[in-house]
């Protein structure tokens, strides 16, 4: 009998002793058949979850923030979203009573609250001034989209030099249009103050120059000397459109080394003048010089009615060229064996018109010389200048 109490009592402390050990357990990744590896950063355990974006479940309500914070229950759903459709940031929170600087969100932007053990959500305008309709919307999920700023928080990078002075500011302008280092109020001031400059130096812009040299002037430019030499006061030149101020110099058109001369029967008004009806032997005054002028010929046109010899002369006194006579085509008489020979019925024309074929002397008279009595007719057009 006290030999199986004994064996009793033994078996008791043994068991005893090995209730009261510790066991350390540790957690492993499987690896294959009898492979199980300690957790660590290269041999993660595995974990697989589903995150579902925002549902609405049809529950709404709204309420109107203004400088009082105002409260309103919160529609059905795990998950209560709160929509800012104001103009200004409104501050919101769970509970009956919403001060400034809470739960911030921005005019267009929303709000996602898990709304737990909650019954009401309370908002104020931010800036205690303004009044701001916040929609709410219960559903479940996750809420994703545009916060508009206000939902959450991210890390902003600003580059190097980026004014983000906000509000009124009052800075000096630049330096110099160039100046490194000024900020964009500072840009605007510079120009500014160039735009105020610019207009300054732009009240006479357009005034003529004239003799005085042009300083600041805005499409004028001043020509005052040429080679050197000071140009004289400008004069009207021309008459179509409208005269025009030139300087006063004087210049030359040029072929090689000898100035070009124009040419009277391209750049002056021509006279047409009928030759019509000589039936005589006799020098006959055609065209009569207006005042110590040159009689250009530019262009002749004749015909006679039986033969005839006919020369072109100058010469002064009268209507016959009385004196001072002098032979332009032909002779200074028609005979026979003297001037430009004709048949009967015959002509010539002689010239283009565009440049002259003879020209009188200053001051004297152009006349024709015929020698029979056939009829001579035709024309001739002149300048005189």
């Amino acid at each position: 009998m006290l030999r199986k109490i004994g064996l009793a009592a033994a078996l008791l402390l043994l068991s005893c002793a090995a209730g009261s050990a510790q066991t350390t357990v540790r957690p492993c990744v499987t690896l294959g058949v009898n492979n199980c590896q300690p957790i660590s950063a290269s041999n993660p355990l595995p974990v697989s979850a589903s995150i579902s974006g925002f549902a609405p479940a049809g529950a709404y309500g709204m309420l109107t923030a203004t400088g009082s914070s105002a409260t309103t229950a919160l529609p059905a759903g795990a998950v209560v979203v709160a929509y800012n459709t104001g103009t200004t940031a409104v501050s919101c929170t769970l509970g009956v009573t919403a001060v400034a600087n809470e739960d911030q969100i921005a005019p267009g932007g929303f709000f996602s609250y898990t709304v737990g053990n909650n019954a009401n959500i309370a908002c104020i305008d931010q800036t205690g001034s303004v009044s701001n309709l916040v929609v709410l919307s219960g559903g479940s999920g996750v809420a994703t989209g545009s916060g508009g700023g206000g939902s959450g928080g991210g890390a902003v990078t600003v580059a190097d030099g980026a004014d983000v002075a906000q509000g009124s500011t009052t800075q000096a302008a630049c330096a110099g249009d160039a100046t490194s280092g000024c900020s964009i109020e500072q840009r605007l001031q510079r120009i500014a103050q160039d735009v105020t400059t610019l207009n300054g130096t732009a009240a006479a812009a357009l005034a003529d120059c004239g003799a005085t040299p042009c300083t600041n002037k805005i499409g004028v430019v001043g020509v005052n000397t040429w080679g050197g030499s000071t140009l004289g006061a400008g004069s009207n030149y021309g008459t179509s459109p409208g005269a025009v101020v030139v300087p006063g110099v004087n210049a030359s058109m040029m072929q090689g080394t000898t100035a070009m001369v124009s040419e009277p029967c391209q750049t002056a008004a021509k006279s047409y003048v009928p030759i019509n009806g000589i039936a005589t032997a006799t020098t006959t005054r055609i065209v009569l010089n207006s005042g110590s002028k040159v009689i250009y010929v530019c262009h002749v046109f004749l015909n006679t009615s039986i033969a005839e010899a006919i020369s072109f002369v100058d010469g002064t006194t009268g209507a016959a060229c009385g004196a001072g006579i002098d032979a332009l085509i032909g002779d200074t008489t028609a005979d026979a064996t003297h001037g430009v020979q004709l048949a009967a019925n015959e002509g010539f024309s002689i010239g283009t018109g565009g440049y002259a074929i003879t020209a009188t002397a200053s001051n004297k008279d152009l006349c024709i010389v015929t020698s029979s009595t056939g009829i001579v007719r035709g024309s001739i057009a002149v300048v005189q200048q």
